[in-house]
């Protein structure tokens, strides 16, 4: 797919499409307002100073009491915090023990030294009554979903009905990598979004943002994995600054979705065009313009409170040191 440099004179618009565009300058408007004041309501005054609301979700997998060489024990927490002096969703891990029979059982044997992926899945369809489970069949899609991904980054594993609407070609241009993964937030445009940023990451794709987990050492019948605390653990803006992208954005009649990068040069775009990158500078200047669905949600680090997770589930999966079988749900919690 191509894309057009920004012309000298202004675009083509209809009526209806300037009353989109101004319904959603407003809605941009407000959506700022939000994330301001979702920011605020996460810090609380204190009679003796200022302090901050640190909200946890977290995702346990199995329980202490049982049998390590049987089922997996440990959990994966989500907070708010910082990196490099920036305000971020943190996450971090906590003493995760595997069978070593349920790895051999789903994953086989590893090249090397055993690693796993991991994410964040649209849903838990498990029910109250399971908070965990383990298994190819108990952590596949029709419990889990697939990976959450509101901002429309377009892995191959992404949930977002927009990806499948513009085509299997969009999800193979995925370059979403640690190396090249950025944190900190981004006042001039938005790294989630991969029309400007080449390498944006799906919101939810863990080991796409840090890597994949690896291995401390091992029991009788288990490995544990080695945690992620303080210095090693994830950070992501965990945001949408300009707004959840759905498959009512990318399809229709009228423009559902507007995008535009500085450059240089300048490139303009519209719907399925803005969910690839600009192909000109990474990361780039711009901004991107939600009309469709008029109700979109824009959200800052996770929502209030890190709402935005909650419900949603952590699933692990055989990681690339396993071959051809990269990519099986090995284990998986939902989010609380």
């Amino acid at each position: 797919r191509s894309f057009s440099n920004t012309p000298s004179g202004p675009h083509p618009t209809t009526p209806l499409t300037r009353r989109a565009m101004a319904y959603a300058t407003v809605k941009v408007t407000l959506s700022l307002l939000a994330v301001a004041a979702a920011s605020v309501a996460d810090t609380v005054t204190s009679a003796g100073g200022r302090w901050t609301y640190d909200p946890t979700v977290t995702a346990v997998f199995g329980a202490a009491d049982l049998d390590p060489a049987a089922h997996v024990r440990g959990s994966l927490q989500f907070h708010l915090g910082s990196y490099k002096g920036h305000a971020a969703a943190n996450w971090s891990t906590n003493m995760v023990t595997i069978p070593i029979d349920l790895i051999h059982e789903v994953c086989g044997a590893s090249h090397g030294s055993q690693t796993f992926a991991y994410s964040i899945n649209e849903k838990w369809a498990h029910g109250e009554n399971m908070r965990s489970a383990q298994g190819t069949e108990l952590c596949g899609t029709i419990y889990t979903g697939r990976h959450w991904d509101p901002s429309a980054a377009c892995g191959p594993n992404s949930g977002n009905e927009a990806c499948k609407a513009c085509g299997d070609a969009l999800q193979q241009g995925y370059m979403c990598q640690p190396s090249k993964f950025n944190p900190t937030p981004d006042a001039a445009g938005s790294y989630a979004y991969r029309f400007l940023n080449k390498y944006a990451c799906e919101l939810g794709d863990l080991s796409g943002m840090h890597g994949e987990l690896e291995t401390e050492d091992s029991g009788r019948g288990f490995i544990s994995l080695r945690s992620l605390k303080n210095s090693t653990e994830g950070s992501a803006q965990m945001s949408t600054a300009f707004g959840v992208i759905s498959a009512d954005s990318v399809t229709g009649d009228i423009i559902g979705l507007n995008c535009d990068a500085s450059g240089p040069p300048a490139v303009h775009a519209t719907d399925c065009e803005c969910l690839e990158y600009n192909g000109k500078k990474t990361s780039s200047i711009g901004t991107m313009t939600v009309f469709r669905p008029i109700d979109h949600d824009t959200f800052h680090m996770g929502g209030v409170g890190l709402s935005q997770l909650k419900g949603k589930s952590v699933v692990v999966q055989c990681g690339s040191s396993f071959g051809a079988s990269e990519g099986r749900p090995l284990f998986c919690a939902e989010l609380l």
